[in-house]
């Protein structure tokens, strides 16, 4: 067998752990312009709250429908706030259904996973046993608790097992602090959470900021964690959009100015991708998308939205296009393959009937072995830009083995040589197969040439049909 590691088997190879690696990247890029997605809805949503009785039946709608759209498949939600008395917490529990404000009193004693994400700030997760002996409904079999940035925290439940992963935990995560950043808009929660900085520590984890503009005073305001998007020190935005605009990639700053309009216009949602260009002259890609809301009069007052840091998306969209240049070339390389292989069996079939032709002693044999060596290196090199560029044309039809075999008695013999003795053992009568004869013949000169190679010495082979 040879096992010389040839440059198209290495390419071949090349090509198919790009086409993997590339394949890896376009679902991790689709989750993660779901979650941005998911995050603008979901804070849009929740923002525009205006009082508690109707925040909870939009967070049951909205939050269970974002989180199973992202792949966390949620069962039951609920939120624990610390209740008046020391060692208590209220439940507000939410159905998949209905969600209702009302509360429940349970000891923190009685819910140690509750009280675990608490004392120690980072989510924590509960497995099956642990729900089974908890209080939990029947069917939980998966439970999640994620601290609230300011107190309190959310739960979720599922009725799969072993479904919370790190970017499940990671998502219920920014869907938990863009919660409390709506809860602090509304009355009954006043000053009492302080999230903004818990918000800007989770989404700078997924390298994102988020953004607010009050159209009516021209003031932007922005999460603390936009400095490292930009890749500015601690403390030297000053949250002006001059100093923002200043950022941007000169070439992309008209672009970014004009893009406002058509939402500002027609109240469409807002989204673009742009360059920022760093202090050390590093192009960073970025995406910002957003949503604009009006007063009663129709009148735009505000627009709410996050930006991203899409470089690693941007490079990983470059492979697949290159990607694509190599499937384009592999598909014109196939089609030429494909008409080169058939010169080569006319080739091959002359060059052979003109070997049978030629005494034992005839010097003109040796010139006839060097054409057929060459055909036979140009048809493995061949099926190699076919297999490359996918394109193995195949004609199935109703094939006797015994005479495709017998067919290929003469030219095995030549390939497998004097040194080892071919035998045939052919049962006619044995049945048919229906298959691509190129395919067959190829499948029965591999196996030959194997064979071959493993009987260094010489040897016989034998090729039967049953």
């Amino acid at each position: 067998m040879d096992a010389v590691d040839k440059p198209q088997d290495r390419s071949f190879r090349e090509w198919a752990r790009l086409r993997q690696r590339v394949a890896d990247a376009e679902e991790r890029l689709g989750l993660a312009r779901r979650r941005e997605e998911a995050i603008v809805r979901l804070r849009s949503e929740l923002l525009s709250a205006s009082d508690p009785v109707a925040f909870f039946p939009r967070l049951e709608t909205r939050l269970v429908e974002e989180l199973r759209g992202l792949g966390v498949p949620v069962h039951k939600l609920s939120m624990q706030l610390p209740a008046d008395q020391t060692g208590f917490f209220v439940e507000y529990s939410a159905g998949v259904r209905h969600l209702a404000p009302e509360s429940v009193r349970h000891p923190l004693a009685d819910s140690p996973w509750v009280r675990e994400a608490w004392s120690g700030g980072k989510p924590v997760i509960v497995s099956r046993e642990q729900c089974a002996a908890g209080r939990f409904p029947a069917e939980v079999r998966c439970h999640l608790e994620v601290p609230l940035p300011g107190g309190g925290s959310l739960g979720v439940s599922s009725a799969e097992e072993d479904v919370f992963g790190g970017e499940e935990v990671w998502t219920v995560q920014t869907a938990a602090a863009l919660m409390v950043e709506g809860l602090q808009r509304l009355e009954d929660f006043g000053e009492k959470i302080q999230s903004k900085d818990r918000l800007g520590q989770v989404l700078e984890t997924a390298h994102m900021s988020g953004w607010e503009w009050d159209l009516r005073k021209g003031e932007i305001t922005w999460c603390e964690n936009l400095e490292p998007l930009l890749g500015l020190h601690p403390g030297s935005f000053d949250g002006t959009s001059l100093v923002f605009f200043e950022c941007v990639h000169p070439e992309d700053r008209d672009l970014l100015a004009e893009s406002l309009n058509p939402t500002l216009e027609h109240g469409a949602n807002y989204e673009i991708e742009f360059r920022l260009l760093w202090p050390d002259q590093t192009t960073r890609w970025m995406r910002s998308q957003g949503r604009i809301f009006f007063d009663e009069t129709g009148r735009p007052v505000q627009m709410v939205g996050v930006i991203m840091d899409i470089t690693l998306q941007r490079q990983l969209g470059d492979e697949m296009r290159q990607l694509q240049k190599m499937e384009i070339v592999g598909t014109l390389a196939g089609g030429v393959a494909h008409d080169f292989n058939n010169l080569l069996m006319g080739i091959s079939g002359s060059s052979f009937f003109l070997l049978e032709g030629l005494d034992a002693e005839n010097p003109l044999r040796q010139e006839v072995d060097q054409i057929l060596q060459q055909v036979d290196r140009a048809a493995n090199l061949t099926r190699q830009l076919l297999a490359f560029g996918r394109k193995q044309i195949v004609q199935p039809q109703v094939l006797d083995l015994v005479v495709v075999i017998s067919d290929m008695d003469k030219l095995l013999r030549h390939l497998i040589g004097r040194d080892t003795e071919i035998v045939t053992v052919l049962e006619r009568g044995g049945g048919c197969v229906r298959a691509d004869p190129g395919q067959i013949e190829q499948v029965i000169v591999n196996l030959a040439v194997n064979a071959r190679d493993a009987m260094s010495e010489g040897g016989k082979l034998t090729i039967e049909t049953a």
